[in-house]
């Protein structure tokens, strides 16, 4: 049998009473929450241990040692093949990685010059979707044509990102994130596979998705993980385990402007070049210029199913007539229309993506979702989410509330183990009606295991932690039990 959790700072450790600490909007108190960054780990922990959480560390991966990934070193030593114009990196932690990665395999000094010969640009904390946004639209606007863009993955989307950029003519080399390896305590990510199943945990955090999957396939590896999901999808009005993430990946980007038409050349051997349009429903627009000119530009706009849709770009030239003489000049090619701007809901965008969310989307689990790749709003969500599920009971004149492990009643906190809040929330969705023992049973003992003389146990425990509020729990002499509080 797995130990118990190694809980941080916030709260008392064991079941018992106390002054209420705070519970207003924006508290966690009551609450567990599992963490399992090990990159940022201290901080997210931190951020929730502030709000009067108690928090559970369990990384489920690790960054790997630079001597094993190879991909990190092939795009570096891409980057360093010829000078780079522009380097845009991600957030301090990832882009610190990167060049201690750089100095192990030797290349750290001719790395940080390259850089430092480079215009040097930040996509923001956790490549933020808003400061992605301006950031494309300042590169965008510069002649970008033989740039070299050297653009650092993070868990926003790159693949638009970076498609934008070639689109308009610069090489880009995508420099992955650190590659992550099995996590530093197995063990500990075992128990926590456990405690989500007693569903002893109201939420777990992730911050990428190789996370989420390194969590999914130890329960899987546990024979455990049909268990799991069943405690994922459940909400936590339910007594569910709430999986939160990052922000999640967008239905589709924000649109591009379309770029300029590009004035007309000499045709050869034909007529004049066709003249640039707007940009329309998802082709390109064919713009004025030398024969079979650039790359077409993204523009905005929306498209069901598909990548973005392409904006006003350059045009094709003349072809080349029979006479191969020399032909007439092309006419000036208008000015493109602006791209109109992207829209939500495409595949597409979000196979594009790398939002941690997607290994529970592929069980069908939506989880909950701050707002940007950050830690704030992940935090935020689950302030926001976790208290949907708490009870309020009545005693006589007494407000009693649970939320999470603690039973708050007359200003005093009652903090209860995982198996008596569970026997009191199951009894609390049906206010009045008696549960049969087998019913409590099947409830709140989840993993197995246990007989109905447990429930009995449980019951006479659970009463001992309410105190003076025993009486909430009433006995029905040979059908079970009910809660004593008006329907």
């Amino acid at each position: 049998m797995a130990t118990g959790p190694a809980w941080g700072t916030a709260g008392p450790e064991a079941p018992g009473s106390a002054t209420a600490p705070g519970t207003g909007p924006g508290s966690l108190t009551g609450f567990t929450v599992a963490v399992t960054a090990a990159r940022r780990g201290d901080q997210l922990v931190a951020l929730l241990e502030r709000r009067g959480a108690r928090v559970l560390a369990a990384p489920t991966v690790r960054p790997l040692r630079p001597a094993q990934d190879s991909a990190l070193r092939r795009a570096t030593e891409r980057c360093l093949s010829a000078p780079l114009d522009y380097v845009v990196t991600a957030e301090g932690v990832a882009r610190r990685e990167w060049m201690s990665a750089a100095d192990d395999w030797g290349l750290g000094r001719r790395l940080g010059e390259s850089c430092r010969n480079a215009v040097m640009l930040s996509r923001g904390p956790q490549g933020a979707t808003g400061a992605d946004g301006e950031l494309l639209r300042w590169l965008l606007a510069r002649d970008l044509r033989g740039r070299r863009i050297a653009v650092q993955q993070h868990t926003a989307p790159t693949a638009e990102f970076v498609a934008a950029l070639r689109g308009h003519g610069a090489e880009v080399v995508v420099v992955p994130l650190p590659r992550r390896g099995p996590p530093p305590d197995p063990e500990s990510v075992r128990r926590l596979v456990e405690q989500a199943v007693r569903r002893e945990v109201q939420a777990i955090a992730f911050t990428s998705a190789p996370a989420v999957s390194g969590f999914l396939d130890t329960a899987d590896e546990l024979g455990a993980l049909d268990e799991v999901l069943a405690a994922l999808r459940a909400t936590p009005r339910q007594g569910g385990v709430l999986p939160v993430c990052v922000a999640p990946a967008p239905g589709g980007g924000p649109g591009g402007a379309g770029g300029p038409g590009t004035g007309a050349g000499p045709g050869t051997g034909g007529g004049p070049v066709m003249g640039a349009g707007p940009g329309h429903g998802g082709g390109p627009v064919m713009g004025a210029g030398p024969e079979m000119g650039g790359a077409l530009g993204p523009g905005g706009g929306r498209e069901t199913g598909a990548g973005p849709v392409m904006g006003a770009g350059p045009g094709i030239g003349g072809a080349l007539g029979p006479g191969g003489g020399p032909g007439t000049d092309g006419g000036p090619g208008t000015e493109g229309g602006p791209g109109t701007e992207g829209g939500p809901g495409s595949d597409w965008a979000r196979e594009a993506g790398w939002g941690c969310e997607r290994p529970l989307e592929e069980y069908g689990i939506r989880p909950a979702c701050g707002d940007r790749g950050a830690l704030g709003p992940l935090v935020r969500a689950i302030v926001e989410t976790l208290p949907l599920g708490n009870r309020e009971l009545r005693l006589a004149q007494h407000r009693l509330v649970l939320r999470g492990s603690m039973l708050l009643a007359d200003g005093e906190c009652r903090w209860l183990s995982p198996v008596q809040a569970g026997l009191l929330r199951a009894l609390a969705d049906r206010p009045g009606r008696v549960l049969s023992r087998g019913e409590l049973l099947h409830r709140v003992w989840a993993g197995g295991g246990a007989d109905e003389h447990a429930v009995e146990t449980a019951v006479a425990r659970l009463r001992g932690a309410l105190g003076p509020y025993a009486a909430l729990v009433r006995t029905v002499p040979k059908r079970g039990y009910r809660l004593s509080v008006p329907q």
